[in-house]
């Protein structure tokens, strides 16, 4: 039944089993293992290859490095978008005088259009890799 199923769905069920110690842990950590090696979720990976006393190959050093760098890269293409939401104070403002507008953005704070979807892409990818 797990080729059908998403592999990040197949890892909760794994971890239910797990918790249910219906199996040994050793086995439901070396089947998560296996199941989490084709996905971008490379702390998860790294945390199961330290439990199960597996050595980490090159590709999991790459694969790791090349994640750090596009979240690094995503994350500078709406850095303006992020300091305006980071600032609590300057948010509640904007909200509170309906300032919070995209031409407002782009003229006061220096927010690009393309801003917003890289924000979206960056969130979507900090979910892909757990």
């Amino acid at each position: 039944m797990t080729p059908f199923l998403d592999r990040h769905m197949v890892l909760r069920v794994l971890g239910f089993v797990e918790k249910s110690e219906v199996f040994p842990r050793a086995d439901m950590q070396r089947a998560q293992l296996e199941a989490a090696s084709g996905t971008a979720l490379v702390q998860l990976i790294d945390d199961l290859r330290k439990a199960t006393a597996t050595s980490a190959d090159a590709d999991d050093q790459q694969r790791r490095q090349q994640q750090v760098a596009n979240m690094l890269e995503m994350r500078s293409r709406c850095a303006n978008l992020l300091t305006v939401l980071d600032d609590a104070a300057l948010l509640e403002d904007l909200r509170s005088s309906s300032r919070l507008t995209a031409d407002h953005l782009r003229s006061a704070h220096n927010v690009a259009a393309g801003e917003v979807e890289a924000l979206y892409l960056a969130g979507a990818r900090r979910v892909r890799c757990g």
